[in-house]
């Protein structure tokens, strides 16, 4: 359909590919090539998640981070809704040491998913990374206060405590958390 230039058509049986479940990497990626070419904003967002996730599962970390980059700079104000998938990216983002853009995709995840379960490791793990790889202590130890003041009944607050005893410690000029 491509080469007879009926880009609707295939359009449609290449997002219904993508849309299956258990798609392949390759289906998401021919249908992501073309939505990209078309700058489909909508469905560009909507497909990102589940590129994103079969990207991770094939082990493509360098290329998910390039590709996160490139719909943050084609819609800046680019964020994805679900939750899980902006922690394993945020992982993934990290493994490559990309630390800017794992903190970056964690942020405001506590206004956009107030309720998920795995916030305070999400936020641990960027306090800890706006520690120890971004040399801004304040940030993290600000972010471990938010989770210590939020978070006192939940099963992860005895790790919150930790890292807010050691975070206040290396902001205060003590030993390196």
């Amino acid at each position: 359909f491509l080469k007879d230039g009926n880009y609707s058509k295939a359009m449609t049986l290449l997002e219904a590919d993508a849309e299956k479940k258990g798609a392949s990497l390759n289906q998401h990626e021919r249908y992501h090539r073309l939505i990209w070419a078309m700058g489909s904003r909508e469905r560009l967002i909507k497909h990102a998640a589940p590129y994103f996730k079969a990207l991770l599962l094939a082990g493509r970390d360098m290329q998910v981070a390039a590709i996160f980059r490139e719909y943050l700079q084609r819609y800046p104000d680019f964020r994805l809704e679900d939750p899980e998938v902006r922690l394993d990216l945020a992982q993934a983002f990290e493994r490559v040491g990309d630390f800017k853009l794992a903190v970056h995709v964690l942020n405001g995840l506590h206004k956009d998913n107030p309720h998920f379960a795995a916030l305070p490791t999400a936020y641990m793990m960027a306090a800890r990374i706006l520690a120890d790889q971004l040399g801004m202590p304040q940030k993290g130890l600000a972010l471990v206060q938010f989770l210590h003041g939020r978070f006192r009944n939940h099963r992860s607050f005895p790790e919150v405590q930790k890292m807010l005893d050691e975070l206040t410690a290396k902001v205060q000029g003590g030993h390196p958390a």
